[in-house]
């Protein structure tokens, strides 16, 4: 290696992986490499990048430091960390250095932790409820609040890293090279099917997540990215985005603290946290137990399955495309705009085992997820992230064995039989798709238009921009 080889030049051997195979038994391939040619290319290279390595010295790393846009004490300490990374390796094994320039008290100090923040499980229903919101990035935004990895993580994992038949998930690509594996949360393998479907059932070597062009996403700015997607979904809890001596502002990062609060709130050990972590010692993990408190005493419970949560993924996909609910039922989406509903304000989204929900401007038709109350009368209609205009708030909702739970814009008397009556037409809705009865099907839309105060035109009018059902019924030969 030459004598007057620039800082830029070593640290791209370095991130190139070239450095890792010349000196193979004291350089290792270095794992997070993305993040650190971010670093690099931004902040130490236009300052520092044509310094000669032979004569680099302490002035140079300060001139970097200083240089350096306000940012937080971990991210100040990572460049600082490869600047000295760079420096110990110039001295050996690569021998350009007689001693490293950067003294011991060189790395920033981190000072006291911050308070990190997390999501409720409500917020976290309405973030993947968003369809304001792309779909790939629900997907990932569910997986990690789920199953806990570092969002660089999951940006290196294939579909060939997850069994789905098995539920099983491999993470060997990894920031500590402390390669583990897990069995899946319940409802997260169905959602991952269900996600591979759609996108047309990609090679092995393929990426798990993709970004909305259907490369693999990048770990830059994901906290802003983040944020941004928070506020989207109308979640603007103050703590999540207070950025003080004392507290720090929500990042995608923050997912793992979503994760690790849940769990220890829901009796899970340490263990069971640390295989999904990847966290080695317990220290971490006792930071969170005084929130996993608050949360268990708020009875906040789980998160809920993420099958469920993004309505898109509920079904399970089969080799044809088709849509499977419980027990192997055929799931239909149904959009129908009949002379009860303008197209531009809503379109139902019908499913055969009888849970009626509203579909949504951005991905007209999707599904909301159904209510977990566990009764064989509960059944949930329900508002979810709707940006379009003239949306309604009345929401009915089941939250028991047999219950209805009324929400805002409906009054609590006769709410039981309301949402009944919402049950069944929704269940002779669909029977009257399938057997292809349109007129049925339309005098059913009606009637469900109706209990939920949709505009009904004069007689004989039909609303502008909506589907004559008689006249499909002709072209259909019905």
């Amino acid at each position: 290696m030459p004598k007057q080889v620039t800082l830029q030049q070593f640290g791209e051997l370095w991130t190139s992986g070239e450095l890792a195979r010349m000196v193979p038994d004291h350089v290792k391939p270095k794992r997070s490499v993305e993040q650190d040619v971010y670093r690099f290319d931004r902040h130490i290279y236009p300052i520092a990048g044509r310094v000669p390595i032979a004569s680099f010295t302490l002035d140079d790393a300060e001139r970097v430091m200083r240089a350096l846009p306000s940012m937080s004490p971990a991210s100040r300490c990572h460049i600082a960390q490869l600047l000295h990374r760079l420096m110990a390796m110039a001295v050996f094994p690569c021998r350009l250095l007689a001693a490293n320039p950067l003294p011991r008290g060189f790395l920033p100090k981190l000072g006291s932790a911050k308070v990190k923040a997390c999501l409720y499980p409500d917020e976290d229903a309405r973030l993947l409820a968003c369809t304001a919101i792309q779909l790939c990035w629900r997907v990932l935004w569910g997986f990690l609040n789920r199953e806990g990895p570092r969002i660089s993580e999951a940006a290196r994992l294939q579909v060939q890293d997850v069994d789905l038949n098995r539920g099983a998930l491999r993470l060997e690509k990894i920031k500590t090279n402390d390669p583990r594996a897990w069995a899946l949360s319940p409802g997260v393998p169905q959602a991952l099917r269900a996600w591979l479907a759609l996108r047309g059932t990609p090679a092995p070597s393929a990426p798990l997540f993709i970004n909305e062009e259907g490369e693999r996403f990048s770990v830059e700015h994901a906290a802003e990215r983040f944020r941004a997607h928070l506020q989207l979904a109308g979640i603007d809890r103050p703590e999540l985005f207070e950025d003080s001596d004392e507290r720090q502002q929500v990042r995608a990062h923050d997912t793992r603290s979503t994760f690790i609060t849940v769990a220890l709130a829901n009796s899970r050990s340490e263990t069971w946290v640390a295989d999904r972590t990847g966290h080695r010692s317990s220290i971490v993990i006792q930071r969170y137990r005084r929130a996993a408190r608050t949360f268990a005493e708020l009875g906040l419970g789980e998160l809920a399955s993420l099958a469920e949560a993004v309505p898109k993924l509920g079904g399970n996909v089969t080799g044809n495309g088709t849509e499977e609910g419980e027990g192997g039922t055929a799931r239909r989406k149904l959009l129908i705009n009949s002379n009860t509903w303008p197209r531009a304000e809503m379109a139902d989204a019908v499913d055969l085992k009888g849970g009626l929900g509203r579909g949504k401007r951005g991905e007209a038709g999707e599904l909301p997820g159904k209510s977990d109350g566990g009764g064989d009368g509960s059944r949930r209609l329900e508002r979810g992230c709707d940006d379009s205009e003239g949306a309604r708030d009345d929401s009915i909702g089941g939250s028991g064995a047999g219950g209805e739970r009324v929400g805002e814009g409906v009054g609590a008397r006769g709410a039981s039989v309301r949402a009944m009556l919402l049950v069944q037409l929704g269940e002779g809705l669909a029977a009257a798709i399938v057997a292809g009865d349109v007129e049925s099907a339309r005098v059913a839309h009606e009637a469900i238009g109706r209990l939920l105060g949709g505009p009904t035109p004069p007689q004989g009018e039909v609303a502008a921009d909506v589907l004559d059902l008689a006249r499909e019924r002709e072209r259909r030969g019905r």
